[in-house]
């Protein structure tokens, strides 16, 4: 499965609605039903690339946790990759950083996941919390574990920090700092996602 496909969409969509919305710090609490939908989109995409990145981290993962949630999934990836919550993804387009996963633990989910887990359980009442801020936080959580479980995938027997590899087609917004997307490279660093 191409799990970055999915990805690219969800930037193509946040690229609308910066036509929409002007991606400024005046604007993080906006919210509107795209944003709300391309939100819970991202959010339940992450849920998914970090459920497939903890099948390959700890096989039988989904069988051992057929209904895993947030804090099953922390303990998994955090006991392999403790520094996952350090690193910074740049959003290009409008030159701003963030650490998506920062903070995050067992018992303490990103506060893009809480807002995600509270609209998912009462809309009505939280509906505002699909905004342009956790919207941006989730696509850059996103680009994270895209990352990781592709690197995980195609080259498991090499470190993942800093890890740079050469993929088809790279984040056109949502790029982790400190990885390299353009060459020059290896041969056992290319291949097609």
């Amino acid at each position: 499965m191409n799990y970055y496909n999915y990805f690219f969409s969800l930037e193509d969509k946040f690229k609308e609605i910066s036509s929409f919305v002007e991606v400024d710090e005046r604007n993080y609490q906006t919210f509107s039903t795209e944003i709300s939908l391309t939100f819970f989109a991202t959010c339940s995409e992450f849920e998914v690339v970090a459920k497939e990145l903890c099948e390959i981290l700890h096989p039988g993962f989904k069988a051992q946790y057929p209904r895993a949630n947030i804090d099953n999934i922390a303990d998994t990836i955090l006991e392999s990759y403790p520094t996952i919550t350090d690193h910074v993804v740049d959003v290009l387009f409008f030159k701003k950083h963030f650490e998506p996963l920062k903070g995050w633990q067992r018992a303490s989910c990103p506060i893009w996941w809480k807002a995600y887990n509270s609209l998912k359980h009462d809309r009505s009442l939280n509906y505002h919390l699909a905004n342009l801020e956790n919207l941006i936080l989730s696509l850059s959580a996103l680009s994270l574990i895209n990352h990781y479980y592709v690197w995980k995938k195609n080259c498991p027997n090499k470190r993942i920090h800093a890890a740079s590899l050469q993929i088809s087609h790279v984040p056109s917004h949502f790029r982790i700092r400190d990885v390299q997307y353009d060459g020059p490279w290896s041969s056992e660093d290319v291949f097609d996602i």
